[in-house]
């Protein structure tokens, strides 16, 4: 919307009305095209009918030059194509200048790759929901793509589509008037999770295990007891954890590098919040036997070394996924239920509802941004918990009416 400002003299009086707008962007430096114009004020009116003239005079003046700067850009707009936009425009300017993880950025160009595979050199214009149809067809029958990575793909390329929308190359994605039915979805499954006798068999198994070191007992069990997520804990320093208050700070992720080596770095939570998880007492019990480990091994216990350090360097975080492995052989060995890391956290979740907390604490303690993400996963768990809720109110009515 246009802004309007009044020009005063030096009496105070208005003389004239500056008129500015932003056009669009530009699509070499994506930054915002502005126009601006004067207009003398008008005589003779109220100042009511004053406002309406200058109000009605800026939209159309607006519209105008909108419609002036998109005519410009037309030549450009017909001769993009589909690759031309993702490597010059969509990829430095959107996905790059966001400063995404190294792992996101190699699982991005992947997708983006699979996208101009499919697209080839097509122009930005042609691209239909008809084709987009076509392409979400193509990736489940040819390339046998499962429903979860073929919305993956599809979800790059709306977005791809989308940015063109924002920087002026496409009117409107073509994806907006795609019938539903054409939209690949991924059916919802309920979230997975250990029971309370099948975590009990874990833990057990746990202590009576003499060839696991102290290092991963305390690992997942600080998964299990505070569901934190399997990257955030292996990037936990001593410093974080509070003994006194019987908390850790949640601040920080591992992650790799994506380069050769695949080195780990440190990083941002999901969420980007630093966040205090309370620490039961099993958990302190198996963070201090953690604790006598590195200072029988290293002779001290340094604040700024990792809790789950590296064995020949503590200040070095573990690459967060030999975790699937170690877990996979445990429960091989002792004959459990193959689950995966992220489990052990839904276990959490699943146990602090069923224990008489509600949806509002754990998403604090899970760190999600949004209740509805935690209402998604354990909305089932919440259900059965308000049915139980309701069924112990008709009892204590109906025994207090049978008292009588």
């Amino acid at each position: 919307m246009a802004s309007v400002k009044a020009n005063k003299n030096k009496r105070g009086r208005v003389i004239s009305y500056r008129i500015r707008c932003c056009v669009g962007r530009d699509p070499s430096t994506l930054k915002q095209v502005w126009r601006t114009c004067t207009v003398d004020r008008p005589e003779n009116m109220t100042p009511k009918e004053e406002a309406t003239y200058i109000r009605r005079l800026s939209e159309d003046w607006e519209k105008q030059q909108r419609a002036d700067y998109k005519k410009g850009l037309e030549p450009n707009r017909d001769k993009m194509t589909l690759m031309e936009f993702v490597n010059g425009h969509w990829w430095p300017n959107s996905i790059e200048a966001a400063r995404h993880a190294p792992n996101t950025l190699i699982s991005y160009r992947k997708l983006s790759n699979t996208v101009l595979e499919h697209f080839g050199a097509i122009r930005l214009v042609e691209i239909t929901p008809e084709r987009v149809g076509a392409f979400v067809r193509w990736m489940k029958v040819d390339k046998g793509y499962s429903d979860r990575t073929t919305r993956m793909h599809y979800d790059i390329l709306r977005g791809v589509l989308s940015y063109a929308v924002s920087c002026g190359y496409l009117d409107a994605s073509p994806i907006d008037a795609m019938r539903p039915q054409d939209k690949p979805t991924v059916p919802y499954r309920e979230p997975d999770f250990l029971t309370v006798e099948e975590i009990k068999a874990f833990l057990d198994a746990l202590e009576a295990d003499e060839d696991m070191p102290g290092l991963w007992k305390a690992y997942f069990q600080l998964l299990i007891f505070a569901g934190v997520r399997r990257a955030e804990a292996f990037a936990v320093q001593w410093a974080d954890y509070d003994e006194s208050r019987k908390e850790l700070i949640i601040s920080k992720s591992v992650t790799l590098t994506g380069n050769p080596g695949a080195e780990t770095a440190i990083k941002s939570p999901k969420n980007g919040r630093r966040r205090r998880v309370p620490v039961s007492s099993a958990l302190a019990t198996a963070l201090e036997a953690r604790r006598l480990e590195v200072m029988e091994h290293y002779g001290a216990v340094n604040p700024s070394w990792f809790i789950f350090g590296a064995v020949e360097n503590p200040e070095k975080p573990i690459n967060p996924n030999t975790a699937y492995d170690r877990l996979s052989a445990f429960q091989k060995k002792h004959g459990l239920r193959r689950v995966s890391v992220h489990i052990l956290r839904h276990s959490f979740a699943s146990l602090c509802l069923q224990g008489g907390g509600n949806l509002k604490q754990l998403q604090a303690v899970l760190g999600h941004n949004r209740a509805s993400t935690t209402l998604l996963f354990y909305a089932g768990i919440a259900e059965s918990q308000n049915r139980e809720a309701v069924n112990a109110v008709e009892k204590l009515i109906k025994d207090n009416v049978s008292d009588k």
